[in-house]
């Protein structure tokens, strides 16, 4: 069994507004995946742990870190600490994909970089150091160097419904305190609720927009079924009333918003309110009228 810590790289508190209530959600679903095969995984989240407090505990034989541009300035800070723990150092998310080449030529201390959906290849790379094995070999979705240049291997999609519910007690995530936060650090406008959290259930967009930098040009939803078993999962489990749904698409599949509606019906309802973020283009009339048959009461709009 390999450990393996994922982080959340710190955003300077002068350069950014942190809403300290809003769960890491893509290094949820990429640790759950990797505990479910096997695995230890610890969360250790910059927006509530110091610098000095993530260098002082890493320690795992894996570290995975993820970063975006107002955390950039901590990455090679971190990366050296995880080099020094003696760690396999790999670093991902949104901002990494597009910077990968850039990433490996400019620190020595990062061993390769996962681009785009990051579960699988963090499970393989995990299997692969318990093996003792190339981790990088023949994972997709890893960019490495291998002789003195930089291997680009395949890309492959990780079907988003065949990811689990995000364990939101994964070691190092404490529910109650990002609760909590919610009432003290929430800068979100409309947002009434007293036991609020976040959730995911969607990845990329079908549209082409000429301004978006969005690195996931596909679109994928979990199932209606699915997105409504994690929220009524966060209800019973966490007292949870408030979620925030920032998937950039929640509404742009009127069949899904539809089944989503039956079953919500169906099901006779959930105990909480929702916010979502969704295309103008797809706020329409008979959308509207979907969203608040299911308990939407904020919608989050783009420029």
């Amino acid at each position: 069994m390999t450990a393996i810590q994922l982080i959340k790289a710190p955003s300077p508190d002068d350069m950014v507004i942190q809403d300290r209530w809003y769960l890491p959600i893509e290094l949820l679903w990429v640790g759950t995946h990797v505990q479910q095969h096997g695995h230890d995984v610890e969360v250790l989240d910059g927006q509530l742990l110091s610098m000095n407090e993530i260098e002082k505990r890493i320690c795992a034989p894996v570290v995975g870190v993820s970063f975006q541009i107002y955390s950039a300035c901590h990455l090679d800070s971190i990366v050296a600490a995880a080099k020094k723990a003696g760690s396999l150092v790999i670093v991902g998310g949104q901002a990494a994909t597009p910077l990968a080449n850039q990433l490996l030529q400019g620190n020595e201390d990062i061993d390769a970089v996962v681009c785009y959906d990051g579960e699988e290849a963090l499970r393989l790379i995990s299997d692969a150091v318990e093996g003792s094995r190339n981790p990088f070999a023949d994972t997709p979705n890893v960019v490495y160097r291998q002789n003195g240049r930089i291997v680009t291997n395949r890309v492959e999609n990780v079907p988003v419904s065949s990811v689990p519910i995000p364990d939101r007690r994964l070691a190092g995530i404490d529910m109650e305190r990002y609760i909590k936060n919610f009432t003290t650090t929430n800068t979100f406008l409309g947002f009434d609720g007293t036991r609020a959290t976040n959730a995911h259930t969607k990845k990329g967009c079908p549209r082409r927009c000429s301004f978006c930098g969005r690195t996931d040009k596909t679109y994928r939803a979990r199932m209606p079924q699915q997105a409504f078993d994690e929220y009524r999962h966060l209800a019973e489990e966490f007292g949870v009333d408030y979620i925030f749904d920032h998937s950039d698409t929640w509404a742009v599949s009127r069949p899904w918003l539809q089944e989503f509606r039956a079953l919500y019906e169906r099901e006779g309802g959930l105990p909480l309110r929702l916010s979502v973020f969704a295309d103008l283009r797809d706020v329409t009339s008979p959308t509207i009228a979907d969203m608040r048959a299911v308990g939407v009461d904020t919608v989050e709009v783009g420029i």
